[in-house]
């Protein structure tokens, strides 16, 4: 058997390993900013934003993000928008994230470090954990590796066509999260000081230059079809930008910084083995033997992700998935400097070093703490399926808006029931109304147990005060 076939053969095997984890890791609706996405997906070319939540809080930003939308938009249309299709979505995305964490490292240091890259990137918990969370980190994972193995492709061959496909997808990564604009002008400030020192144009960079721009013309063309406003999404983003930054961080320095540790250390989102090839990584970083221009390339943007998280987690309390940012940088820089520190050592002591990373990585499966779970929502489900029998399907559904700004049971619910059904609403007032079922719940911050309840209790659940969801029968014999 050829040594292409063989690692062809190991990256299915990762390829089968990888869908078993995150099919037994399911986590689907989170009930949260997952719901904006959702929205989104079934109204791709009619104003995505969500108008219904409230002003001034950010809350259309992920209607902004077309990049996470469009591919559930397609689903959708496919299968029916419910969240087994979202779901799906996001798990195919992160199977191709698998490819291409792969296919950047067989750029960088052959099939060898292919193979262990497709490993390591199917075991490693964060990517596993929110594999089916239909959120925008597991898209960005895949599209980092993919801008940046055109990247590692385009100097390992100097064809323009890898410059441009980098540039395609570093500028569709924009509107998948906004902080690949930063990314994209650090390159080509990068690309710049390489044309002055060379005198000539650097062939690369006018690649990577022409992909973006492509991408932000058709943007512009769906914002124009969608919204009326070509530039809708830039003046969106940077209005929504120094709002956010003119907020006070709830975990402003140095306890951004400790929660980044807590995750690395104690929630073990990578994993011992990855962090143990990480190290490797960073060595090889300055010592490898690829391109300087191809190191150099990966050092900017693997400090410039770090640095990014380290801010945003200023604002985020309890934000785990943002570790996705710098994942797939750390398996691929992982595999390739495993490979180039232990490439001389014996087959079979090699193939062992290689298997306990893999091991070391994946028993944080196990070991780990995640903070996002299919019990985020279970309460939820089992509320959706007793409202959703033969004698209480044709009721109004009424959802009590509670002390919290936002709003998501009644979007949750809607969503459980496939959109099938134009019966759940929000209400201030559950003395207004006068036949249904009214929704008290965990998500709108109610307390419990109510005060006083609006009717005769039909159902109940819940864990403790933490997530419970009460539902009531009024005007109903």
């Amino acid at each position: 058997m050829t040594e292409r076939r063989t690692a062809g053969l190991a990256i299915v095997a990762a390829l089968l390993v990888g869908l078993g984890l995150r099919l037994e890791a399911w986590v689907g609706t989170i009930a949260s900013d997952d719901l904006t996405h959702a929205y989104a997906a079934i109204h791709p070319w009619n104003d995505p934003v969500e108008h219904s939540m409230p002003d001034g809080h950010g809350y259309d930003v992920n209607a902004r993000r077309i990049g996470v939308n469009l591919p559930l938009a397609i689903g959708a249309a496919i299968a029916g928008p419910t969240e087994q299709t979202f779901g799906t979505v996001t798990l195919l995305e992160s199977l191709l994230g698998i490819l291409l964490c792969a296919a950047w490292a067989g750029a960088l240091g052959g099939r060898r470090a292919a193979v262990l890259a497709a490993w390591l990137a199917a075991v490693s918990p964060i990517e596993v954990w929110y594999a089916t969370v239909f959120l925008q980190d597991v898209l960005f994972s895949a599209g980092l590796a993919g801008a940046m193995a055109a990247i590692a492709w385009g100097a390992r061959t100097d064809r323009m066509r890898w410059w441009f496909a980098s540039g395609l997808a570093f500028g569709y990564l924009q509107y998948v999260k906004e902080n690949a604009a930063i990314l994209v002008a650090a390159l080509v400030v990068v690309g710049v000081v390489r044309s002055i020192r060379a005198r000539r144009i650097d062939r690369g960079t006018v690649g990577l230059v022409a992909g973006v721009a492509a991408i932000q013309l058709l943007a512009c063309v769906y914002w124009w079809v969608a919204i009326g406003d070509p530039l809708y999404y830039v003046k969106a983003w940077l209005q929504r930008q120094v709002a956010l930054e003119a907020v006070a961080p709830m975990q402003p320095f140095p306890n951004n910084v400790l929660r980044l540790g807590l995750y690395i250390g104690y929630h073990q989102v990578f994993g011992i083995g990855l962090l143990v090839a990480g190290y490797f990584g960073v060595r090889w970083l300055r010592r490898g033997d690829a391109p300087p221009r191809v190191r150099q390339d990966i050092a900017v943007i693997a400090v410039l992700q770090l640095a990014l998280l380290i801010h945003i987690l200023r604002w985020g309390s309890s934000t785990q998935r943002y570790m996705m940012q710098l994942s797939p940088i750390l398996i691929v820089l992982g595999a390739v400097g495993l490979v180039a520190a232990w490439g001389a050592l014996a087959p079979r002591i090699r193939r062992a070093r290689y298997a306990a990373v893999v091991a070391a990585t994946a028993i944080s499966l196990l070991t780990g703490i995640r903070q996002h779970g299919r019990f985020r929502a279970d309460v939820i489900r089992a509320t959706s399926a007793a409202i959703s029998t033969p004698e209480l399907i044709d009721l109004p559904v009424y959802a009590v808006r509670g002390p919290r700004v936002s709003h998501y049971i009644e979007r949750t619910l809607a969503l459980l029931d496939g959109y099938r059904h134009d019966r759940f609403h929000l209400i201030d007032d559950p003395a207004t109304v006068q036949r249904g079922l009214i929704v008290y719940s965990f998500l709108e911050q109610h307390p419990q147990p109510l005060v006083a309840p609006p009717g005769r209790r039909i159902f109940a659940t819940g864990l403790g005060t933490s997530r419970w969801v009460e539902v009531y029968a009024v005007g109903i014999p």
